[in-house]
């Protein structure tokens, strides 16, 4: 007999920071094509692709932590790709506190650092 673990459902607050990162990653795409612009086309490209990496990645491990979460991705459109990215990192440095697993927080960094990379990316031309 295969042995299951049981998971108890977390907070409503872990399942709206990984909701958001899954928003992130289809604002970005659809960014991504709609600019003419090859160097935001392809730093967008680069984003989109490595969140979605990392968004799995803190999903699971995060579900193996603390138990599933219910995940529900808002609906995305068209935005200013500086400013969402200025505000999805302050979010993030706002409530990267609700996961208290260093493996988590590692994840996080990573999620940060890529936010900043493409920030700076974003000023190529």
């Amino acid at each position: 007999m295969e042995a299951r673990a049981i998971l108890k459902p977390s907070s409503n607050k872990h399942s709206e920071f990984i909701n958001k990162l899954f928003h992130s990653r289809n604002v970005a795409h659809i960014v991504h094509l709609e600019t003419t612009n090859y160097a935001q086309h392809k730093a967008l490209n680069e984003y989109y692709d490595s969140l979605l990496d990392l968004t799995d990645e803190l999903s699971e491990v995060s579900f193996g932590a603390m138990g599933r979460q219910k995940i529900v991705i808002p609906e995305a459109k068209s935005e200013d790709i500086n400013k969402h990215l200025s505000d999805l990192k302050s979010y993030i440095e706002t409530n990267r506190s609700i996961f208290k697993e260093s493996n988590i927080q590692n994840i996080i960094d990573e999620i940060v650092t890529l936010i900043n990379k493409t920030t700076y990316l974003l000023t190529l031309s």
